[in-house]
């Protein structure tokens, strides 16, 4: 139980109140309300944050799965209650698990990024942008920021720690060994060996990869390559 860090709120809790209270009312973040219908409009906008952001880094996909995958028990472990659906290899469980936290931490990432530059991202987003844009921050930004803050509604802050660490190795790897130095902070990119069996992921590719399976294919394809 000391592993764990995201809860339930037990349903006796709701019944007190207003219990869609505990709900997010436009993403989910994290796998307790994933396929809620009513935020699924936002998914497809979590995609193509994974597509900015990998684009941005100049790194390849394949590295931002491998750092998230190399730590999947602890992310897992971190939710209590995590259902049977998310664990468990055979069943292909944590693939699920680990693409869900890549596409949900790197639209986080995006959604700060755009906060922190009160929505001044049209070098990389279209100006008229639904979400990653001045409207965007005007309009939606404090729904996004209300929702991150729903106790069942949370990513670990490993999570978003390996992910910046691709993002920007030298800078993040830095940071986090300043602030957290009794946390043995590990670099993400794979070795050179399993470099070299696989290709440099391109933005083209990301961007044909998202719009059909972006992560799943990456993971299957690590898979059949060890």
């Amino acid at each position: 139980w000391k592993r764990h860090s995201i809860y339930r709120v037990p349903e006796r809790i709701k019944n007190l109140h207003n219990s869609k209270a505990y709900q997010p009312e436009l993403v989910s973040l994290g796998p307790f309300h994933h396929g809620d219908p009513e935020l699924l409009p936002m998914e497809e906008h979590k995609r193509r944050a994974v597509v900015h952001l990998v684009k941005r880094s100049g790194r390849p996909l394949r590295e931002f799965v491998a750092a998230v995958a190399e730590v999947a028990q602890q992310l897992q472990d971190a939710y209590k209650d995590l259902g049977d659906e998310w664990r468990g290899a055979a069943g292909g469980g944590t693939d699920r698990f680990v693409q869900l936290m890549v596409t949900d931490g790197c639209f986080l990432v995006e959604a700060m990024r755009m906060d922190a530059l009160r929505g001044k991202v049209h070098e990389e987003y279209a100006p008229n942008d639904p979400v990653f844009s001045k409207y965007g921050y005007l309009y939606l930004w404090n729904y996004i920021q209300s929702d991150m803050v729903v106790v069942e509604n949370q990513l670990p802050l490993l999570l978003l720690q390996r992910l910046l660490i691709v993002l920007d190795h030298h800078k993040y790897q830095f940071k986090w060994r300043r602030r957290h130095r009794s946390v043995s902070v590990v670099a993400c990119r794979p070795g050179q060996e399993q470099m070299r069996r696989h290709d440099m992921l391109d933005w083209q590719a990301a961007k044909r990869m998202c719009e059909s399976d972006i992560l799943l294919e990456t993971l299957k394809e690590r898979q059949r390559a060890a």
